[in-house]
């Protein structure tokens, strides 16, 4: 389990078992080992405790997988379970450019936001794999910045045969999805600042719902209708 506090004005994050993650408000940030492997380590660091590190210096960060389109990066949004790194690696394979996996960046401006691409491994369960015909890590990247926003989707599997169907999003119901998935290193100090970034997002960037058959053999029919809002 992770644990995220403040110690003689540093931030810690930490991870039984594997490691201690400390950082200030800007420079490096110092590992202390707790017995873990390098790899698991840099992992760890890459899924976990990265986003909550940029988020703690001031960038938010949005439990997200994305990709691109003419227009910008798409957002695909949701919980561990919804589907955000299959649905990214399936429009990565009709061409659209990944952007990031599990962990976006965000940047709100008065009259835009814009991605921070963090350093990403795209990770897929076995069968999402097989399905797709890729490894079980289909892509990696370093990160990166600049593409504007063009929208959020936020994901919702279903177990019914209805086909995939999206719709929009008022902002009201957009924020109170979108702040369960934000990452957040300290609540207590950092509320406010929140809040206020959510709200400048539902405000600036159009946001969506994908409601969609989670069976992998209809994995098509949803990237078909994604492919859709995304546009040329």
């Amino acid at each position: 389990m992770l644990h995220g506090f403040r110690a003689a004005g540093a931030g810690w994050i930490t991870i039984p078992g594997v490691a201690a993650f400390g950082f200030a408000d800007a420079g490096p940030v110092t590992v202390i080992s707790d017995g873990a492997s390098p790899q698991e380590i840099e992992d760890t660091w890459v899924r976990s405790a990265l986003p909550l590190v940029v988020q703690a210096r001031g960038t938010q960060v949005l439990h997200a997988s994305a990709v691109a389109c003419a227009r910008g990066a798409v957002a695909l949004c949701g919980i561990s379970t919804a589907g955000k790194s299959t649905l990214a690696a399936a429009l990565m394979l009709r061409g659209h450019p990944l952007v990031a996996d599990d962990a976006l960046g965000l940047t709100v401006a008065e009259s835009n936001v814009r991605v921070l691409s963090l350093p990403f491994r795209l990770r897929l369960r076995p069968r999402s794999a097989r399905a797709l015909g890729l490894p079980g890590i289909a892509a990696e990247g370093p990160g990166g910045g600049g593409l504007p926003l063009a929208a959020i989707v936020l994901l919702e599997p279903h177990d019914e045969d209805d086909a995939p169907e999206i719709e929009p999003v008022d902002a009201v119901e957009a924020f109170g999805a979108l702040m369960p998935q934000a990452y957040c290193f300290c609540l207590e100090e950092g509320k406010s600042y929140l809040v206020e970034a959510y709200l400048a997002v539902v405000r600036l960037v159009p946001v969506w719902r994908l409601s969609y058959p989670q069976e992998i053999g209809r994995l098509g029919e949803t990237a078909d209708a994604l492919e859709e809002l995304l546009g040329p």
